[in-house]
């Protein structure tokens, strides 16, 4: 068997593989031998057709069949013999089988990319040291004022203010067609809160029970979602029901019911301590993502397409979660995911680049290393550490969580290793925070 390759990049190979055709032909009698065994042809008893006669019938399925089984059983000796190491699944380009020639076929592979590390000892990142501040506090004990809100019916004369709660339906349509069909239906949201659809809340000002209103929205043409981006949509709305929202007081019992503390003050400080909790655990992330941005920034390498193309499409997919848009067209997929497509290629990788400092560095993961691991998730998860263990043991789940483990390592490693100059800043003038 001969193998050439062709680079077509540093990280695809094109192969072409040629298998003498002595081994062709011994692939073609062994076919054909089982054909004649197994086939059952009116006039002729099993294993008696004549050859010309299976070939007549079979010929070209014969060729099909017989191409296949080569380049399953000699792809991988290719690659072993050009010791190439696939990143994904090679695709293969079957010639034309002739059984008294050499058979050629073509194998395109992505390879597992050369890392070679520049720089990855002493990277310069920024860490966040957030001081809560007392407007943050209120912040938070507002949030919680807002959740515990009970609702009473208005008097039928009055329109929808800011703060009321609505109950509404609401139908949307594309160049008159309509779109979500009954999932508008018994909406409930608070006037003048939340990520809701653009101009909604202000056309719902002032309307009472039983009134409606059209209007339209442009949407931006990078919206994540593929159906509305760059379209106007046509929206109707109607008020079904309307209701004033009541506060609770912000006092030592409201401390009791809903933070079972003795006192307002007990309640801020606890509310203090979980905000501090939440920003050191949120610098953590940034900081790790920094360090992370600054490897690859200072490490470029090649990283194989399709690769890359999975990892777009995760991220467009967990986009797409987040805005309750779970089913899309695979076409609306795929243009969606050529936003992430950066971002993407950085994620890939950052993963080749962590993999080798870890191969570098020897930063192996022992059993231990698991065990720790399998006890912070079961405790995360509220299960006893056998049982999480035991759901665990397959092998792909084991491979993951090495991997992880490794990562978790290999980032601790380039953070000690690193040169972290910190900024101090005050939480009421970083993002709002959702959940104190």
């Amino acid at each position: 068997m001969q193998v050439e390759v062709e680079e077509i990049s540093a990280v695809e190979k094109k192969l072409t593989v040629t298998i003498p055709v002595e081994r062709v032909q011994d692939e073609v009698e062994e076919f054909y031998a089982e054909l004649s065994k197994n086939v059952r042809l009116k006039g002729f008893r099993p294993g008696k057709a004549p050859r010309p006669h299976l070939e007549r019938l079979f010929g070209e399925e014969v060729k099909t069949q017989v191409g296949a089984k080569l380049i399953k059983d000699t792809f991988q000796t290719a690659l072993e013999r050009k010791q190439l190491k696939p990143a994904s699944e090679p695709a293969a380009e079957p010639g034309v089988l002739d059984p008294n020639r050499d058979f050629t076929y073509t194998l395109r592979v992505e390879v597992v990319p050369p890392v070679e590390l520049h720089e990855y000892k002493g990277l310069e990142v920024e860490k966040e040291m957030v001081e809560v501040t007392e407007p943050s506090v209120d912040e938070a004990l507002e949030r919680m004022r807002q959740a515990q809100a009970t609702f009473k019916d208005l008097d039928p004369g009055r329109g929808a203010e800011p703060g009321d709660l609505v109950v509404i339906d609401l139908a949307a349509k594309r160049e008159g067609k309509p779109l979500g069909k009954d999932r508008g239906k018994s909406l409930r949201l608070i006037l003048g809160e939340g990520d809701t659809i653009p101009q909604l809340h202000e056309n719902l000002k002032g309307l009472k029970p039983g009134e409606s209103r059209t209007f339209e929205v442009t949407y931006a043409a990078d919206d994540p979602r593929p159906e509305l981006a760059g379209k106007t949509i046509e929206y109707a709305v109607t008020l079904k029901e309307l209701k004033e929202r009541i506060l609770p007081a912000l006092d030592d019992e409201f401390a009791k019911d809903q933070g079972n503390c003795a006192s307002l003050a007990e309640l801020r400080e606890k509310t203090r301590q979980g905000l501090a909790t939440y920003y050191t655990e949120r610098s953590r992330r940034r900081l790790e993502q920094a360090v992370v941005d600054r490897l690859v920034e200072k490490n470029p390498i090649a990283v194989p397409p399709s690769l890359v193309h999975r990892r777009a499409e995760e991220l467009a997919r967990s986009a797409l979660m987040l805005v309750r848009q779970r089913q899309v067209s695979e076409e609306a997929l795929h243009q969606l995911a050529e936003q992430f497509e950066d971002q993407a290629k950085k994620d890939v990788q950052a993963a080749y680049l962590i993999e080798a400092v870890a191969a570098r560095e020897k930063l192996e993961v022992s059993e231990e290393d698991l065990a720790n691991k399998i006890a912070q998730l079961a405790e995360s998860q509220h299960v006893h550490p056998d049982k999480l263990k035991d759901r665990l043991a397959g092998e792909e789940d084991q491979k993951r969580l090495k991997a992880q483990v490794e990562e978790e390592k290999t980032l601790a490693f380039l953070l000690e290793q690193a040169k972290i100059k910190i900024k101090e800043v005050r939480s009421d003038a970083v993002a709002a925070v959702t959940e104190p």
